[in-house]
This record gives C-alpha cells, structure tokens and sequence, in this order.
C-alpha cells in the first residue's frame, strides 16, 4: 500500500512554523531595538543634563541672563541637541536654537512639572517652538535642597526615527536570509531523515524473508509503512528465541569486558555470578575467588554489602557512595539494578562501580579555589566601592580625605589588578604542563640573579633590607629565562617583605648532584612547621592579616611551584620560627 511521501508530511507544517516564528521574532526584535535606542538617548540626554546642572549650579539670581544663554548655546554645539536652561519658575534663562525672551514660561510643560517634583523629566511630543517632534530630558540643579534652575536637553525625534529605519532595514534583511538559508536547510534535513528511515527499512528487510502471526499497525506514510511491514517480518522470526536470548544476555552478557568501571553481577542470595577485571581490581580479588561466593565473604565493607541487600530487596536503581582503604582511601560511586528475565521475574542483581576519586579531588580543589578566589578579589571590590560611593556622596569638596581615598582605591586597585595578572600568569602555567614544549636554553646563573636583584632592589632599598648574592660565574643551567627569573623574583619578594627592617636576605646558587639550586634566605619571623607542607598551595597564607598588609597575592608560590615543575625541578622550603626561611629551586643542568 503506498502512502503520501513522508516529506511531504514534515515540509510544510514546518515551513509554516519557522515563517511564522521568524515574523514574530522579527517583530519582537523591532520593538525591542526601539526601546532600547530609546532608553539609551534618554540616558544620554540625562547625563549631559546633569553635567550642565553642575555647571549652572554655582549661579544665583543676580546671574546675568546672558550668561545662561552662553552656557546653552555652548552646549549645544558641542552636543548637536537643544540645550534650555529654565528658573524654578518655568522662566526660560537660556536656549541654544531660540531667543529665550521669545518663549513662553514653560512652568506647565509636564518635563518641567517632574523636574521641579525632584525627578528626571522625560517626555516625546511636538516643539511649537522648534517646529518637530522633540525627545526632552529634564533635571532639577538643587543647592541646599531648593531646586534652583532646571536644565533640559532635546534631541531631534525625527532624526533619532531615521537612524532606526536603516537598523529596521538590516534586521528586515538578516530575517530574510536566515529564513532563505533555514528553509534549505530544513528541506535537506527532511529528505535526510526520509533517506535514513528509508534505509532502517531496507536493513530490516535484509533479516526478514517470512511473515508472521505478529503484527505493527501499517502507517499511512510511505516510509513508515515500509518499516512495519519489515519489522513485522522480523518479529515473527525473532520471537521464538527472544526469551533464551534474554536470559543468557542477563545472565552472561552483563558484564562488558572492555568497561572501565567495575561490574558485579550477583543472584538473589547475593553470591557473585561474574565479575570483570576491574570490579576484581577494586575489590582486590580476582574471577576465580569471588564467583560462586557470597558478596560479604568477597569483600568486608558494609557499604557495599548495603547496596546489595538494597538492590536485591527494591524493584528500581539505587546509589551509594563508597569508601574503600585499600591502596589509600578511594571513593566509589555505586549503582544497583536488579536483573529479570524474560518473564519479568527477579534473578539477581547487576552492580556498577565507578572510581571518583580522582573527580572528588578536583570538585574539592575547584572548590576551594572558586572560594579563595571570591575572598580575595571581594575585599578590594568592596573597599573601592565603599571610597568610590564616599566620594561620590559629597567627599570631593574635602580635597584632602578625597586624596586619601583616592590613593587608598589606587592601592586596592593595584592588588586586584597583581591579583589578576597573577592568576593568568598561573592559568597559562598550567595550560602548558608539557616539560617537552618548553622553550630553554642555556643560561648563566649569575646573570638571571643580577636581573632578579635588579627588579627587587627598589624594594629592599624602600624597606632597608640588604641583599647578597654569592654564585659561581661560570654555573650554567638550560632554563626559560624569563620563567626562572619570574620564579626567583616571587622568593626575592617574599624574603624581602618578611625579613626586618635592616635585616638582609642571601641569594646562593650552586651545583649539587646534577642540579643547580638556587636558594633564597631571610632572617625574618620564620614558619611554623605544620604549614610548610602546603606552602606552595594557591591562596594559602600562614599570616592573612600580614600577607594582606604587604599586598601579597597568595599565589606566588604556586607559580614558583609550576615554574620548576615545568622545569622538570621542584621547589622547596626549610623553616625555623624565629630564624627565617631558606626557599630552594631546584633545576636539572642539562
């Protein structure tokens, strides 16, 4: 029986639809732009406004007349839009287009009303004066809590509606083609699916040669008529060995060899059918000691054998999270399903173990870093904010605490900004992990000291710390210049910003078992023992309050730490409180 043809079906009831949603969208998007073009000139009348309401402010009534129309007609020939500068008694003071003494009082116009309320005057009508429809922003200039002028500002509406015809016109245009380019589009992914379930017909046709006593519902199109007539003929065939099949696939096909998680199949009396190699891995056995037994004489870990008894007791999927010490601690995620026959009937159970080990450590360190980095670049945006709004209130007039806050917001905003470039400096660190792919060559020692001496010495001459370097000219090494020097310019800082004033710090650098180490010490305040193992961690400080003081990012160390490692080196701390610090880079010489 043949049927209309299935892309017929499809094509244009989808046609339709994307006409339509493209014509809905299109219009959205019209009326969208205009109100954002809108607001967006409102805005911009309004600050312009606002800047003239400043410079009108100083001004009282025995300002002449004349000067208010020289600020107007400045205004707007710098701006391009009609400046008016009006009493609080709707008197017109000045106008950039129209002699003012020619103008009404404009005490009723609704703009001004809203500006003499104490708010922002927006308003879109028609300028007897100017003769065009005009976009008006008003504001109120108030000293001392009196409004005592008023300044509006108004832009051609006209012109403003031009300029969104010709955007009408490009979106009127991008419409089209995205509509030209998805009708294609949609009319190839129709024929492409008719062409798909056209050859799910002829693959189904290629297992079945006889009809049977089962049957689909024929469908009226073409091509699904093809398939139920296929199928139908493979149903017959298959059915008679469908309830075998299934119960040898339940039974001997669970486990998948080529699984990386760890699959346990297990009967009803919770003994172990099959297992793969590495659910015997995990578990620490192998297939020929765990079959036959039960799953609590395999294993002793009663989060295990809770999952067991669960998945053999309920009818759905269960989860569990699971804890194994064997080779440390590793963590497992636990799935259970029960495992039927063809009949319906419960057999056993089927256990999926995935090792998350490795995936809670990162959440964890992910964690922690979203965290630490929040903290950290929290505590500059508030204190910027809090003198930037200080400011603003009224603290300019006091020249002297606005430098003070002004110097204060450039501190705040140099840590963020060392912050940030830190934090990219650590980002591209750890993109290219790669030891292979980095670019060396050799390098003497001597000099990469000197060039980190030199950027450190403003520093140590500001805080009166004295530097020595003691280091063999001829010590080579093959290093990234640049990433080296970087490394020992963060230890430098560190010992600097750490050491007393008049204190001194040593730079060493020697050759010691195939490796040139390079070793930085202070004579500061020293480290606890309990924090030296994670000293080189993102954001960990042993002293917040300190750290925060001299404008330490936290992350220093860290970028020395992958600094050496892509070095194929390390680095390295030894601490003695009340002694100081010796830090340690350690790079192969070849």
């Amino acid at each position: 029986m043949r049927g209309m043809r299935l892309i017929w079906q499809l094509y244009p009831p989808f046609f339709f639809v994307l006409l339509v949603a493209l014509a809905a969208l299109t219009l959205y998007d019209a009326a969208s732009l205009k109100s954002v073009y809108e607001h967006e000139t409102d805005l911009h009348l309004e600050r312009l406004a606002r800047v003239l309401a400043f410079q009108v402010l100083p001004y009282d009534a025995a300002t002449p007349v004349g000067r208010y129309e020289e600020i107007a007609r400045k205004a707007g020939r710098a701006s391009s839009y009609r400046v008016t500068i009006l009493s609080a008694e709707g008197t017109v003071l000045g106008d950039s287009e129209v002699d003012p003494a020619s103008m009404d009082n404009h005490h009723d116009r609704r703009e001004i009303r809203e500006a003499l309320a104490g708010r922002v005057g927006h308003v879109r009508r028609f300028s007897f004066t100017t003769q065009r429809e005009t976009a008006y922003v008003a504001v109120p200039a108030v000293r001392d809590g009196q409004t005592v002028a008023i300044v509006r500002v108004g832009v051609d509406a006209k012109a403003a509606a031009g300029a969104m015809r010709h955007v009408y016109l490009r979106l009127l245009l991008g419409t089209l083609l995205v509509a030209l380019v998805a009708v294609g589009l949609s009319l190839l992914a129709v024929r492409r699916l008719a062409r798909q379930i056209e050859a799910v017909k002829q693959y189904a046709e290629g297992y079945a040669r006889d009809e049977t006593a089962a049957r689909l519902p024929v469908s009226d199109s073409f091509e699904l008529a093809g398939l139920a007539n296929a199928l139908n003929r493979m149903g017959a065939r298959f059915a008679a060995r469908m309830e075998e099949i299934l119960r040898q696939r339940n039974e001997l096909d669970s486990v998948l060899t080529g699984m990386i998680e760890g699959v346990i199949a297990v009967d009803l009396d919770a003994r172990v059918i099959n297992l793969n190699d590495t659910a015997a891995k995990l578990l620490s056995t192998t297939r020929a000691e765990a079959c036959g037994r039960t799953i609590q004489e395999v294993i002793r870990n009663t989060s295990i054998q809770r999952l067991v008894a669960k998945t053999l007791e309920g009818s759905g999927p269960v989860e569990a999270d699971i804890t194994l010490f064997r080779d440390g601690e590793r963590t497992l995620k636990g799935r259970g399903t029960v495992l039927r026959d063809g009949a319906g009937r419960a057999i056993g159970g089927l256990l999926v173990l995935d090792d998350v080990t490795k995936l809670r450590r990162l959440e964890a360190a992910r964690r922690d870093f979203v965290a630490n980095v929040s903290h950290e670049i929290r505590t500059p945006i508030t204190s910027i904010q809090g003198y930037v709004e200080t400011l603003l209130e009224g603290a300019l007039e006091d020249r002297e605490n606005a430098e003070r806050f002004l110097r204060i917001v450039h501190a705040q905003a140099g840590r963020l900004n060392a912050l940030v470039n830190d934090l990219l400096t650590l980002a591209r660190l750890e993109q290219d992990q790669s030891p292979a792919r980095l670019a060396r060559e050799p390098v003497r020692i001597k000099e990469l000291i000197d060039d980190a001496l030199r950027i450190c010495e403003p520093l140590a001459t500001n805080l009166n710390v004295k530097i020595d370097a003691n280091c063999d000219p001829d010590l080579r090494a093959s290093l990234n210049a640049a990433l080296a020097e970087q490394a020992l310019v963060n230890l430098l800082d560190n010992a600097i910003k750490f050491s007393e004033a008049g204190g001194g710090v040593e730079v060493s650098a020697a050759h010691e078992n195939g490796e040139v180490v390079i070793r930085v010490r202070d004579h500061g305040c020293g480290i606890e023992r309990q924090h030296l193992s994670r000293l080189f961690e993102r954001f960990y400080r042993v002293d917040r309050a300190r750290s925060r003081k001299q404008g330490g990012t936290g992350l220093g160390l860290a970028i020395v730490k992958h600094i050496a490692i892509l070095h194929k080196g390390r680095a390295t701390v030894e601490s003695t409180p009340g002694e100081g610090s010796t830090f340690a880079l350690y790079f192969p010489r070849d």
